[in-house]
């Protein structure tokens, strides 16, 4: 037998086999990725999960099959994710787990009925998830039917979150004469314009309530923790409302919607569904704070259009590995956090935010940082430990304004020499990296309030009387020491 009729057999029989489950089978359910298997870094930091193979080759076929583009509605894509969100649920134990975010794709056949899915859960904070759901969901999905109205042959990407629902869910609340906290109060408080602040936090609310709009004087809006997908909010109806939270509920960029406004300054849409900064938020025209971490980023040259008055963004933990050119146009921006991503190496893009004071890119894979990032001359605060840095650029001594850098858990084997000219600094932390001889030129810093030794090698290799007298000289200083 030849390798042309080999190939050409193999190819009947996946027809055939994907024919005959389209037609009679359930659903199947498969993990794109291990549960609890990590590739680990020699600090034994999380990296990267691992890949399952036989899965990923499955769903490459599928996508040959069924790669047709279909863009769903709005109302279609918050119907699929509540079935979706509501059949993992019926599926799992959920008393005692943590939250953790679902990225599936949802294969439609033919007929418009549910083949595939393929998923992957993060974070792996417990054993056995993705298995539980390769076996229990096909069933589930069977019950329902799942159709939706002109979809087929196609895959549809869909992200949310599973959160543990309890009768008591210890709500924070600050209970202020200007704030009301329950749906009861919503309605019946009496004197409106009063009212300052709403806090309707983990209340299991599927939307916003209506009542909101009696209280002109808004200025602040908790709905962190609920169950929202879509968001339409009438800013006219609240000109003085600047601070919302809506951090962990089910929002994708699509089902948020915030008309033209100028007294939006804070927006908190951290550990939602959401691929890249809805166009709505283009509409606050003051915001200057924007938080989007937890979600599911891939970010475009155009996606920070409209955000000139942007101070502070926060696209933490969302396995970035790179920035685009557009970030260059936030020219205000003052602080960014990065922590928890995937950078190999600082993201040039940030050499042009002039104005930047506080740049976190720690918990990262960083081996080396450009010189040009000493650009960044206006920088006070540097986060960039747990990463892979052997050494720092020696230009970094330009940097004069810095006061807090935090180099722990790195592989630096000497102190850069940098460190000992800067002028201001009142905050260093070099712990556990592989510092082989105590860093003596440091206690001549005056202005070093704190330092952190912890876990480098001279502590282990030579006895304490060999650099205690610099400690002590240190502590004569005022300066707090750590080892």
């Amino acid at each position: 037998m030849t390798l042309k009729s080999v190939f050409m057999k193999s190819m009947v029989i996946l027809l055939f086999v994907s024919f005959f489950h389209d037609s009679f089978s359930q659903p199947i359910v498969l993990p794109l990725e291990k549960s609890l298997d990590l590739t680990i870094s020699k600090t034994g930091d999380e990296r990267q999960y691992v890949p399952i193979s036989e899965n990923v080759k499955i769903f490459e076929q599928v996508r040959l099959r069924y790669g047709k583009k279909i863009e769903l509605s709005g109302p279609q894509t918050d119907y699929l994710r509540k079935m979706l969100i509501q059949s993992v649920k019926n599926v799992l134990d959920l008393k005692f787990s943590p939250d953790f975010m679902v990225n599936s794709k949802v294969c439609f056949n033919e007929k418009g009925e549910i083949s595939y899915v393929f998923f992957d859960i993060k974070p792996f904070f417990f054993k056995n998830t993705d298995q539980v759901l390769q076996e229990k969901l096909p069933a589930e999905l069977d019950r329902k039917k799942l159709k939706l109205e002109h979809v087929s042959s196609c895959i549809i990407p869909v992200s949310f979150y599973i959160r543990v629902e309890t009768k008591n869910p210890g709500r924070n609340i600050s209970l202020r004469d200007s704030s009301v906290t329950s749906l009861e109060d919503l309605m019946n408080v009496k004197d409106s314009l009063k009212i300052k602040r709403i806090n309707l936090s983990g209340l299991d609310l599927k939307f916003i309530p209506n009542q909101i709009y009696r209280f002109r004087n808004l200025e602040e809006l908790d709905l962190q923790g609920n169950e929202i997908s879509v968001f339409e909010l009438q800013m006219h109806r609240l000109p003085k409302l600047f601070k919302i939270d809506l951090s962990s509920n089910q929002l994708d960029q699509k089902n948020i919607s915030i008309d033209k406004n100028k007294s939006l300054r804070i927006l908190n849409l951290q550990k939602n569904a959401i691929s890249d900064i809805p166009l709505s938020v283009r509409h606050c025209k003051r915001l200057e704070s924007l938080w989007l971490g937890g979600n599911i980023l891939a970010l475009k040259t155009k996606s920070f259009r409209g955000l000139r008055h942007l101070e502070d963004l926060n696209l933490y933990n969302n396995s970035l590995a790179v920035l685009p050119e557009g970030l260059k146009k936030l020219r205000h921006l003052k602080v960014i956090d990065l922590y928890y991503n995937e950078f190999k190496e600082m993201p040039l893009v940030l050499t042009k935010l002039k104005r930047l004071e506080t740049l976190a890119i720690a918990h990262n894979r960083l081996k080396f940082i450009d010189p040009k990032f000493v650009k960044l001359n206006k920088l006070t605060t540097f986060y960039a430990h747990h990463n892979e840095l052997t050494s720092l650029p020696m230009d970094m001594e330009e940097m004069k304004n810095l006061r807090k850098l935090d180099l722990g858990y790195n592989n630096l084997e000497i102190l850069p020499a940098f460190i000992y000219e800067l002028p201001d600094l009142e905050e260093l932390d070099i712990s556990f990296n592989q510092l082989a001889a105590f860093p003596d030129r440091i206690v001549d810093n005056k202005k070093l309030k704190s330092v952190f030794f912890n876990g480098n090698a001279f502590l282990k290799q030579n006895p304490e009387s060999s650099y205690i007298m610099w400690m002590n000289k240190m502590k004569l200083n005022k300066t707090m020491v750590y080892y």
